[in-house]
């Protein structure tokens, strides 16, 4: 499925197949469609060919592996993407650590964990509409800058052979 503004493409990568479906079946209750699940690193990593917009990422992987690692390389080869940490690891120092390497936001699986995902994939949301329409206005006003120097150009012209000295 393609992403767009209103159905951003969201990867969710966790080792436990049960909450993942569980997270899955919760989000698609709630209008987000285009979600990706993944159970190890591997796939999440194959899968890394089509840019997500938000990933959400397990700290405990498999095989030694930990969501740290997986944050880096999304950030890596996409350093606009959304991340968002859902775990049990329950340390300040690892949310601390994850924040620091471009981490969203941190959630700790517990009873209020998919209401606090589906709170912070709205305001992720809000964020990717306002930023695409300053990039929109951008674009606009450099049109506009063309087309004011384009029609100066053109009064000159006509200026110079109207009026110009015999």
């Amino acid at each position: 499925m393609k992403s767009t503004k209103a159905n951003p493409r969201i990867y969710l990568l966790d080792d436990d197949k049960v909450y993942l479906k569980l997270v899955k079946a919760e989000l698609e209750k709630n209008q987000w469609t285009n979600l990706h699940i993944f159970h190890n690193y591997e796939d999440f990593l194959r899968a890394l060919g089509t840019k997500p917009d938000i990933v959400i990422l397990d700290y405990h992987l498999d095989k030694n592996k930990t969501g740290l690692e997986m944050l880096l390389k999304v950030k890596e080869l996409y350093p606009d993407v959304y991340a968002i940490f859902l775990t049990s690891e329950d340390h300040l120092k690892v949310a601390v650590e994850t924040m620091k390497h471009g981490a969203y936001d941190y959630v700790v699986k517990n009873d209020s964990a998919l209401v606090r995902i589906r709170h912070l994939l709205l305001k992720i949301s809000k964020e990717r509409k306002l930023k695409q329409n300053k990039i929109a206005i951008g674009y606009y006003k450099v049109l506009m800058l063309v087309l004011a120097a384009a029609v100066s150009f053109l009064l000159i012209l006509y200026y110079s052979e109207h009026y110009a000295a015999p």
